[in-house]
């Protein structure tokens, strides 16, 4: 089939449409894509399965050296292999699977590509990942020892009651006392030759009946350093005559804007006469 080419008068240039049939209901047919048309299809599709597999390759690479560089030195889960190598190397190991497979199907059968096909390929459904993955390449992780002094003696305290249930004054744990803090944080585990790093504001409550334990929720204000104005949300159970206590880190602002992470707390001191205590705080951040 032919048409007149109208920027070259009288010339007579090819078309490539093929002639639609007609059948009843006025519908038409559609011709069935050539070889040539999914040789082509196949190709792009692993032009873009070779891009996806550097990139998963260059983010592998990045947060293995990231990793060994500049990753604190502390015995936590932070010290694991990272979500990114992981599901990097599963993104590898997904694209060669698939490739060969592909290639496979492409050399013993030509088919006519579906929409449900297309919507299927793995690159549609790992595109999220990708996204995620990116995300969490540039997260820190920071780690900070400091320490949490509790007075509530003297004419100072930085911890008062401010109510209790009709049980507490019976009971062996105190339970049921509501406690408002603004207890000072230092660098050392000395109140007064440690350096101030800022305060502890929020409330704990005697919440075990048979055991000690308190409901912490409060916040880490950061009142200098690098950290000056940044605060972290610390909440959880604190066993107190646990030896090691964790707790959720479920927030914060400023540097720490969107953090989480743990805390844990160890006892310094305390003075069961007093009621005084200094408590050491290792908190890891992810931010």
């Amino acid at each position: 089939m032919h048409a007149v080419d109208r920027e070259r008068p009288g010339g007579v240039r090819p078309t490539f449409d093929t002639p639609k049939k007609q059948h009843g209901h006025g519908r038409v047919h559609q011709p069935a894509p050539t070889p040539h048309f999914l040789m082509q299809i196949s190709w792009a599709h692993d032009l873009c399965t070779r891009t996806f597999a550097f990139v998963a390759r260059s983010l592998h690479h990045n947060a293995r050296t990231y990793a060994r560089h500049r990753m604190p030195k502390w015995p936590s889960p932070f010290q694991q292999e990272s979500f990114v190598c992981v599901h990097a190397r599963a993104i590898e190991h997904h694209r060669v699977t698939h490739s060969h497979s592909h290639h496979t199907a492409t050399t013993t059968n030509v088919h006519t590509p579906t929409m449900a096909a297309t919507a299927s390929s793995p690159l549609l459904i790992l595109l999220p990942l990708f996204l995620l993955l990116a995300s969490a390449a540039g997260e820190k992780q920071t780690h900070i020892k400091l320490y949490w002094h509790d007075v509530v003696s003297g004419a100072n305290p930085t911890a008062v009651p401010v109510a209790r249930a009709a049980v507490t004054n019976t009971s062996k744990t105190a339970f049921g006392v509501v406690i408002v803090i603004d207890d000072p944080l230092t660098d050392g585990p000395d109140l007064k030759s440690g350096k101030p790093i800022g305060r502890a504001q929020g409330t704990y409550i005697s919440a075990g009946k048979d055991e000690l334990s308190l409901m912490m929720n409060m916040n880490f204000v950061f009142q200098s350093g690098k950290f000056n104005g940044s605060t972290v949300a610390i909440m959880g159970r604190n066993a107190v005559f646990t030896a090691v206590r964790e707790m959720s880190i479920v927030g914060g602002t400023g540097v720490f804007r969107m953090a989480r992470g743990y805390a844990q707390a160890r006892t310094y001191s305390s003075d069961l006469k007093t009621g005084d205590a200094t408590v050491e705080y290792n908190l890891y951040i992810s931010h």
